[in-house]
């Protein structure tokens, strides 16, 4: 019984009802309209015929008149269309009326009256549609027509319509019961792969059968929903090993000093230098976290709403002016190739971050003696994209979505310092700017882009 009720108060059920509401409703005002305009058909014929009777026959003279009129009464053997003659006096000349009603001579055109017919006698009066005409001598012609047909016609009507509206009744609450049942099991089985992926499973998925229909498409957002939720899980737990590895080397290293120094120095001076390489790789340890604050920092949208027209061209000039002294030291020729002015919606710090990081990868990884070329691709005052390309080892096809990631470190980058968390710096900033990036074989060397979008 708990069950039955707690079904009936569901959505589902509430809108099923309220469809097969609905279809009742529009069913009952397609019969009222049917009853309705089939009586009224019936009577707009009656009608027609009367008025047609009056005009024909009141042409006629008084005496060729009556004799019509009695013709009309003897051949009506169903005695359905009573007619009558009367004199200017009253009393009949001819037919089977006996009164002429006065509601009758006060109207023109057919109304509903009753009349009392001689033939059959002594009958009480019948009601019949009736039309009276002035005759050629004074006197008024009654046609009229009994109203049992359409008494008959609408009892007819009115069983047939109540008959049909049993079956559509049943139809119409059958329908609403399909599309109850319908939608209560599809709401289980988005209620079962909810309650799948809560316990874990994350890789769970809703069904969806037809672009078109809406829920499908609520099926769909929510299925990029869990995309992105799964990605972000697994993210996370890719972050957590990952700096569970990369914090491993330097703090086991760290305990062994320790141990070391605490078992093997035997003066001051040991001690001094023991406390500098711990120094050391505490900082080598905190600059690690504070690489990973500032990930979570980019990765952060609401950033965005800070964005601002930046002159792309002078980012470039003051980032790579940071790193000619080090480029000079090691006889590398750092070239900016800017041109006029031009400009991007972006967080500028941000942006001179990321633009900072690959002169600062291009810087590292170019051997002494080689070049480092920073260009800014503009139009009309635009800028559409930056580029870095230096005469480096390059980055291998297979690695250039491997480098965006966290902590990774190519064979080539063992030699040189840092958390391998620069690119991956690089690409969270353009993800938030909704730029595009692209890594390309410069030959030798590599060659970064940055294409920004329009201002």
């Amino acid at each position: 019984m708990t069950n039955l009720v707690e079904v009936l108060r569901t959505t589902t059920v509430r809108w099923s009802a309220a469809i097969a509401l609905a279809l009742l409703l529009q069913w009952a005002v397609l019969c009222g309209l049917i009853y309705w305009w089939t009586v009224r058909h019936a009577e707009i014929r009656i009608d027609t015929q009367l008025v047609a009777d009056c005009t024909s026959f009141a042409k006629l003279d008084p005496h060729d008149l009556s004799a019509a009129v009695n013709a009309m009464v003897a051949a009506d053997l169903h005695r359905t269309r009573p007619a009558a003659v009367f004199a200017p006096d009253g009393h009949v000349l001819a037919g089977n009326i006996v009164t002429l009603p006065p509601e009758l001579i006060a109207r023109r055109g057919p109304i509903s009256v009753g009349l009392i017919r001689s033939q059959p006698p002594n009958l009480p009066p019948d009601l019949s549609r009736a039309i009276a005409c002035p005759t050629a001598g004074g006197g008024h012609a009654v046609f009229a027509e009994d109203m049992d047909f359409l008494t008959r016609l609408r009892l007819l009507i009115g069983r047939a319509l109540l008959l049909v509206t049993a079956p559509a009744g049943a139809t119409a609450i059958g329908l609403g019961m399909c599309l109850s049942l319908r939608a209560q099991m599809r709401f289980r089985i988005v209620r079962r792969a909810v309650e799948d992926v809560m316990a874990g499973k994350l890789q769970q998925r809703l069904p969806v059968h037809s672009t078109l229909d809406p829920f499908d498409r609520l099926s769909s957002a929510v299925n990029a929903m869990l995309d992105r939720l799964e990605e972000a899980v697994t993210d996370l737990r890719a972050l957590g090993d990952d700096i569970a590895h990369e914090l491993r080397t330097p703090l086991t290293r760290l305990r062994a000093r320790l141990e070391r120094g605490y078992q093997d120095a035997a003066s001051p001076e040991e001690f001094r230098e023991l406390g500098e390489r711990v120094l050391h790789d505490v900082d080598h340890a905190l600059s690690m976290v504070s690489a990973i604050l500032r990930m979570r920092e980019i990765d952060d949208s609401a950033r965005a709403a800070h964005f601002t027209r930046v002159d792309a061209a002078r980012l470039l000039r003051d980032a790579a002016e940071l790193y000619l002294p080090s480029a000079e030291m090691r006889g590398i020729s750092l070239h900016v190739d800017d041109g006029p002015a031009a400009y991007c919606l972006a967080d500028h710090d941000l942006l001179m971050e990321a633009v900072c990081n690959l002169i600062d990868n291009a810087v590292k990884f170019t051997p002494i003696n080689g070049a480092v070329r920073c260009e800014l691709r503009g139009e009309n005052g635009i800028a559409r994209a930056i580029r870095v390309i230096d005469t480096g080892p390059g980055i291998r096809p297979s690695e250039r979505e491997v480098v965006l990631r966290r902590f990774h470190r190519g064979p080539q980058q063992n030699s040189v310092a840092g958390h391998g968390i620069g690119l991956a710096l690089v690409a969270a900033i353009v993800r938030l700017h909704g730029f595009s990036m692209r890594i390309e074989d410069a030959a030798p060397g590599c060659d970064v882009t940055i294409f920004c979008s329009s201002a």
